[in-house]
């Protein structure tokens, strides 16, 4: 990290494990200072917890459900001192200039910080309006080696996914000093937070703060404000990792980081999602208990599949597990590309059982007992094939033959069925093939408004016509355009029938 910081690489912000310090004689105290100034009786200033002061305020009355003491323990300028020694003493991710509200921590949401241990040189400030969001349950901490904490009007600091305001700190060398809110909101804290600041400690009017206001030897100014000690529990965590691994066996390009990964808790991106995909050792979500789901922005035609710890994307976290989810993205087979235009089957010299519909005369097996009984112009009984042959029903609606060619009875006019298509589509198709599986192609081309064949041409035979509407149907589907009807066209050509 030194060496990358001194010749200015940029990377991903490394977050450090932040350690709370006991706050001792001073965790029932709402307030604590030396002198304690409140501006406005009405309406008033309410603290839910212990207030002590060595000199009190002069505009009465206030409201404090708690003890109050004249003056401050010595005992409590102990406890504060030996907190913030500890709170200054941690390794803590460095947070440049920016505003709180405009910081990305390793590519999250801006203003979304995850536990750790964050510190700046200068000031510590939240614009007007701007929010800060604490994400997670853990020890926050925000410190200043040479600044203020200064918020904006309507400023908030606010907790999600389990954070709790108790194990939040603020450590600024300077005074700290909360911004004013347009109207009272005592349900809802505009800070969150210890506030450990000998210099003094200013609220706004109408702001509100769900933790402590701590000032030994300071002043601590108080203006139509609520203040609430903090009591909540700490739930039951759980860690998730989230692996993205690619394979391009099949011939794809792309990387984990081309991934985009999502990992949400109902409907919501918990904090630092979404991020690119990581390989091993993955990237590390600190969670509650509970149902959450690992998904990801479509890549195609990249097909995904699941670990057997999160099958479907779904993992159910308990307390003190630690899961490992696999994403696995597969580049499938492509259609093949001929190298050269396929040629049809080398025509016999027609017979007396031939027909021909003008052009050339192709020739099948119109044997229906035959293997490869298909719809023909004309007729050639030396390419019928026989044998002993299993057969199986198809959704009650066809019988087909195996091994061989499907005898599926579809004519030229028929309607396609999807158990119809499962059953005759069955090989890759091309210019020059012919059959009924070519037939049932053209039927289906045809009710999808990609082909039209020309009155008095029979249907059957793969020629230029057909190819021109796989293209259009390939790139309509945003599958690879080469003209030829394989495996993954058929797939989606199946898919969609009946739709």
């Amino acid at each position: 990290m030194a060496v990358a910081c001194a010749i200015g690489l940029v990377g991903p912000i490394i977050t450090y494990a932040a350690v709370a310090p006991s706050l001792n004689s001073e965790s029932t105290y709402g307030v604590v200072s030396s002198t304690f100034t409140n501006l406005n009786t009405s309406p008033q200033t309410i603290i839910s917890g212990d207030v002590c002061y060595g000199t009190g305020p002069d505009t009465v009355p206030l409201s404090i459900t708690g003890a109050t003491s004249t003056p401050c323990a010595s005992a409590k300028g102990t406890d504060q001192s030996a907190a913030l020694g500890i709170l200054n003493g941690q390794t803590c991710t460095s947070l440049g200039t920016a505003p709180l509200e405009g910081i990305s921590i390793d590519g999250g949401t801006a203003g979304h910080f995850p536990p750790g241990c964050y510190s700046r040189a200068g000031a510590l400030n939240i614009t007007a309006s701007g929010i800060v969001t604490l994400d997670g349950p853990g020890v926050y901490i925000f410190k200043s080696t040479g600044g203020a904490l200064t918020t904006g009007a309507n400023s908030q600091v606010v907790l999600a996914g389990g954070a709790c305001a108790n194990d939040v700190f603020w450590a600024p060398v300077g005074a700290a000093s909360l911004g004013a809110n347009d109207s009272p909101q005592p349900s809802l804290p505009t800070f969150v937070g210890n506030i450990l600041d000998a210099a003094g400690i200013s609220l706004g009017h109408f702001a509100t703060l769900a933790g402590r206001a701590l000032a030994y030897g300071g002043t601590v100014l108080t203006d139509a404000n609520t203040i609430t000690v903090p009591t909540c529990t700490t739930p039951a965590t759980t860690t998730l990792r989230v692996i993205k691994t690619v394979d391009n066996t099949n011939g794809g390009t792309a990387t984990s980081s081309n991934f985009t990964v999502h990992v949400k808790l109902g409907v919501n991106d918990v904090s630092n999602s979404p991020l690119a995909g990581t390989t091993t050792p993955g990237t590390t979500y600190h969670l509650t208990t509970g149902t959450y789901t690992v998904s990801e922005d479509n890549y195609s035609p990249y097909v995904q599949s699941f670990s057997n710890t999160c099958t479907g994307g779904s993992v159910n976290l308990t307390a003190n597990q630690d899961v490992t989810c696999t994403i696995t993205n597969t580049y499938p087979a492509q259609d093949p590309t001929p190298t050269s235009t396929p040629t049809s089957t080398p025509t016999p010299t027609p017979s007396s059982n031939s027909s021909s519909s003008g052009g050339s005369t192709h020739y099948g097996c119109k044997d229906p007992n035959a293997l490869n009984y298909e719809y023909f112009a004309a007729s050639n009984p030396a390419l019928c094939r026989y044998g002993i042959v299993a057969t199986a029903a198809i959704a009650g609606t066809t019988t087909v033959a195996y091994p061989g060619l499907p005898n599926t009875g579809i004519d030229d006019q028929a309607t396609l069925t999807v158990a119809q298509a499962v059953a005759t589509f069955y090989r890759p198709l091309s210019v020059g093939m012919s059959g009924t599986d070519v037939a049932a192609l053209q039927t289906a081309l045809e009710q999808k408004g990609f082909l039209v064949i020309p009155s008095g041409i029979s249907k059957g035979y793969y020629g230029a016509l057909t190819r021109s509407a796989i293209f259009k149907y390939q790139t309509r589907s945003s599958l690879p355009s080469v003209g030829i009807f394989g495996p993954m066209t058929r797939a989606k050509l199946i898919s969609e029938l009946g739709n």
